[in-house]
């Protein structure tokens, strides 16, 4: 697994994030006492859950000779109403092209896909942090 490491310097109100050669922009809407320069950490955790879950799906479709034109998913999450509150429900909205006329077969899929993300499974299933100093 690749090292992730993140920068933030008096004077800004983002935060740069450096992932192997790429280099993300975390920050808030200006409503938020953001700069509006890039996603918040929610919509990033969100955005990975929809990048990988898609990405996961094809190659399970494919194993189950379901056929693929097209997967689109739709995430919407519930916060807490504490500003600094976790995410309470996530919900995923799957639509695939051709559509799935066995719904049986539609929820296997969708099954099997959650068993084979990374961040659903690590959502699922939390995995313990540690936090160390220098």
């Amino acid at each position: 697994m690749p090292e992730v490491s993140s920068h933030w310097e008096d004077g800004r109100k983002d935060v740069t994030v450096n992932v192997r050669s790429f280099i993300l922009t975390i920050d808030h809407p200006v409503e938020q006492r953001g700069t509006d320069l890039g996603p918040t950490p929610s919509e990033t955790l969100l955005s990975a859950l929809a990048g990988c879950f898609t990405g996961s799906m094809v190659p399970v479709a494919r194993i189950m000779n379901i056929p693929l034109r097209q997967v689109n998913l739709k995430i919407t999450a519930v916060k807490g109403e504490k500003e600094y509150e976790s995410l309470r429900s996530i919900n995923i909205h799957v639509k695939i092209e051709p559509e799935l006329q066995d719904k049986n077969r539609l929820e296997r899929l969708i099954e099997q896909t959650k068993r084979n993300c990374t961040i659903s499974n690590t959502l699922a299933h939390p995995p313990i942090m540690t936090f160390s100093t220098d």
